[in-house]
C-alpha cells in the first residue's frame, strides 16, 4: 500500500484563530493568535491575557492548558501578538527583523541608536484596536484583562501598568529590561503614587539570579518602590530564581507568575 502525503500546511495551535492585522495606530502589520482556553459553556466570560511575544512560538499558549489540567489556572483567552515572520527566531535573519520590530514597539523611550520609542502607540494598538475586536468576537470579560511579557515584553508590561493604571488587572513581567527606560518608569511610578490611585492590579516580576546587574538591581529597586507605597489593591509578587539565566528563566518565571496573577486570595 503506497504512502500518501497531503499538502504541506503551517502549524497553528489547535483551537486557535489566526488573524493578520494592520494597525492604523502603529502603521505596522501583526499576526495575532487567539485561543479560548475554557469550558465553552454558553454565557461564560473569560479573563483575557495579552501576550506580546507571539513569535516565540506556541510555548506560552501550551503552558496554560497544561496548568489548567492540574487545576492551577482558570479558563482564559490568550491573545498572542507577533509579526508573522515565517521562521524561528533562532534564524539570524529572522532574529534581526524580530529584534528591530520588538525594540520599536516595546521600548517606551528613544534609545541612543535611534531605536525604541513606540510603546505608547503599541499600547494604543492593543487598547483601541485589538481589545475592541476581541471583546466583540470572543466570550471575553472586558473588565478583566491581563498582560504578560518577557525581557522587552516585561519592560512593556511595567510601562503599561504605570502609564495606564487599571487597564490591566493581571500582569506578568519576566526579566523586565527596566534599564532601557529606567528614568521614565520611575517617574511614572512617582506620578502614580502622588495621584493617590490604588489600581486593582496583580503584578508578578521574575528574573534569574545569573542575569546579574543591572537587571536584578533595577527589578529590586522597582519592587522596593512599589512595596513602599502601602497599596491595598495593588498586589505585587517578585521572585529571583536561582541558577537561571535571561534565557532559561522564562518557564519558571511564567509558570510561577501565572499562578500569582490568577490567585484568588
Amino acid at each position: 500500500m503506497a504512502l500518501t502525503i497531503g499538502p504541506k500546511t503551517s502549524f497553528v495551535l489547535p483551537g486557535t484563530d489566526a488573524y493578520q492585522f494592520h494597525s492604523g495606530v502603529t502603521d505596522r502589520d501583526y499576526e495575532v493568535l487567539i485561543t479560548v482556553m475554557g469550558s465553552g459553556n454558553p454565557g461564560t466570560r473569560y479573563p483575557v491575557l495579552y501576550h506580546p511575544d507571539g513569535d516565540l512560538g506556541p510555548s506560552f499558549p501550551v503552558m496554560v492548558p497544561l496548568m489548567q489540567l492540574g487545576k492551577e489556572l482558570p479558563g482564559m483567552i490568550v491573545v498572542s501578538i507577533g509579526y508573522g515572520l515565517g521562521g524561528l527566531v533562532s534564524d539570524p535573519v529572522v532574529l534581526q527583523r524580530w529584534a528591530t520590530l520588538r525594540m520599536t514597539d516595546l521600548i517606551p523611550t528613544l534609545q541612543p541608536d535611534g531605536s525604541g520609542g513606540g510603546a505608547p502607540d503599541f499600547l494604543r494598538f492593543i487598547s483601541e484596536e485589538l481589545m475592541p475586536f476581541v471583546n466583540a468576537n470572543y466570550p471575553a470579560d472586558a473588565d478583566d484583562c491581563g498582560l504578560a511579557g518577557d525581557s522587552l515584553g516585561g519592560l512593556f508590561v511595567l510601562y503599561a501598568i504605570l502609564a495606564s493604571p487599571g487597564m490591566f488587572r493581571r500582569c506578568l513581567a519576566g526579566s523586565p529590561s527596566i534599564g532601557r527606560s529606567r528614568d521614565l518608569l520611575f517617574s511614572l511610578e512617582e506620578q502614580l503614587a502622588e495621584s493617590g490611585q490604588d489600581p486593582p492590579t496583580r503584578l508578578f516580576m521574575g528574573a534569574g539570579s545569573l542575569e546579574g546587574d543591572p537587571m536584578l538591581s533595577n527589578m529590586n529597586a522597582m519592587t522596593d518602590r512599589l512595596r513602599s507605597r502601602g497599596y491595598s489593591n495593588f498586589k505585587l509578587t517578585a521572585k529571583v530564581f536561582d541558577d537561571e539565566t535571561h534565557v532559561s528563566v522564562w518557564p519558571a518565571s511564567f509558570s510561577r507568575g501565572l499562578k500569582a496573577i490568577f490567585a484568588t486570595d
